[in-house]
């Protein structure tokens, strides 16, 4: 996948978080006045108060993040002559910047915050065995590198297959979303 291929799957992405929205705005919702007659708030209205819902940042954030691994697994998956270019086939050590990295995320249309965001979901996936799956990216923590698991994953498909069984939600958005934001705010996780 080329970077103006991903380019489309993030426009794609933001295009259908708008349209969601969109859909919402479009209904009228009833509201009771002080007077006591029945009014309907307007679009603009609505449309103004679903801008400053958390739910739909974060709803945003986790299609963001999907589009930005599917992006990472078709550059992943590149080969010449059936030879990956953009991953170590003996260390399994990925080359190129990956979407949650200081290189990488402004290629992946990502800001700092959904980066970081991005982050700490994948090294907590990578720590995480548990749940009944194996991943398909592991962070190994002695060499300091992250690698495609290739023998459970050897193929594009496979890794396809892992993301849509397994996608990032909101609501795994909004935890680490809370936990890179304190991170970077320099105040210790856990302690409120």
């Amino acid at each position: 996948m080329t970077m103006q291929n991903f380019d489309f799957v993030q426009d794609a992405t933001r295009a259908h978080v708008d349209k969601v929205a969109t859909e919402k705005v479009e209904r009228a919702w009833p509201v009771q006045s002080i007077s006591g007659v029945q009014s309907t708030l307007s679009e603009r209205q609505f449309a103004q108060a679903g801008a400053i819902s958390r739910k739909s940042l974060y709803e945003a954030v986790a299609g963001l993040s999907n589009a930005a691994l599917g992006a990472l697994a078709g550059l992943l998956y590149e080969d010449i002559g059936g030879r990956l270019v953009n991953v170590n086939p003996d260390t399994w050590r990925i080359a190129i910047p990956l979407p949650w990295g200081r290189l990488g995320r402004s290629r992946y249309n990502l800001r700092s915050t959904e980066a970081a965001t991005l982050r700490s979901i994948m090294l907590s996936l990578s720590e995480n065995t548990g749940g009944g799956h194996i991943n398909w990216l592991f962070f190994d923590a002695h060499l300091r590198h992250w690698c495609l698991n290739l023998a459970d994953y050897p193929t594009i498909d496979h890794a396809h297959a892992y993301q849509d069984r397994w996608p990032i939600t909101a609501k795994v958005v909004l935890y680490h979303w809370e936990r890179a934001r304190d991170k970077k705010r320099g105040r210790i996780v856990g302690a409120r």
